[in-house]
């Protein structure tokens, strides 16, 4: 497929080693469950009537439908699979989870990259995360895009990882142009005030819970989608 020039306000994508940089790779999966639900969300993008299409891993994945519809609309789609990295996603974008029949989504959140972290590097990590965004752009070119900030994980705010996903965020908050990509970090709301992750929000700390986690995430997300989707850039 030939490949389109960048869109206005994004950034060209580096010359990368594909074969060194696995972040910025695609590739699928080879699970025997992750292909049919690969599928069953290329259906769902085809099918149309998708205003929020919503990629990323299991924190997507299982997020609560029924109050994502409720705080952010009957339009919003969960397009998550649970295990991602930046690479799987990349794959999914390319095999036809972008290829609305219809209607593009107004607005695509992308939430991505906390499951690299077991062998990746921080600069690609956030390249991975950069290659996801400028796909959507290149694909869905009128379609607006919301990148959030990798969200905390750890009890503490000790734990190893936490400084890694400040620093990677800090990175990623810089492909907003504010016109076509804008970016969000949500970390505040999942967090106590001295900054420890709480069971009743993330029990595992990691994955929201059901009621109490993904209401917080949602009522965070939604005066962001809400100022994006009346955005008349």
């Amino acid at each position: 497929m030939a490949q389109s020039s960048p869109p206005s306000g994004s950034q060209a994508p580096p010359v990368l080693d594909s074969k060194q940089i696995l972040e910025v790779t695609p590739v699928p999966r080879e699970m025997e469950w992750w292909m049919p639900l690969h599928n069953a969300n290329v259906q769902a993008v085809q099918q149309g009537g998708i205003d929020i299409a919503i990629f990323g891993d299991s924190i997507t994945q299982f997020m609560n439908e029924q109050l994502m519809h409720h705080i952010l609309g009957d339009r919003a789609k969960n397009l998550g699979i649970k295990g991602d990295r930046t690479e799987h996603l990349l794959w999914r974008l390319q095999n036809g989870e972008l290829d609305f029949k219809k209607l593009p989504p107004k607005l695509a959140v992308v939430l991505i990259g906390t499951n690299n972290f077991s062998h990746s590097k921080d600069n690609d990590i956030f390249l991975g995360i950069k290659a996801d965004v400028d796909e959507i752009r290149k694909r869905l070119p009128s379609t607006k895009v919301l990148v959030v900030g990798m969200l905390p994980r750890g009890q503490d705010p000790s734990f190893k990882l936490r400084g890694r996903i400040v620093a990677i965020n800090t990175m990623v908050a810089k492909l907003a142009d504010n016109q076509n990509i804008w970016y969000t970090d949500i970390s505040k709301n999942m967090l106590e005030p001295d900054g420890t992750i709480s069971p009743a929000v993330m029990d595992d700390f990691l994955h929201p819970t059901k009621e109490v986690g993904y209401t917080k995430m949602f009522e965070a997300l939604k005066p962001e989608v809400d100022k994006i989707l009346a955005s008349k850039h």
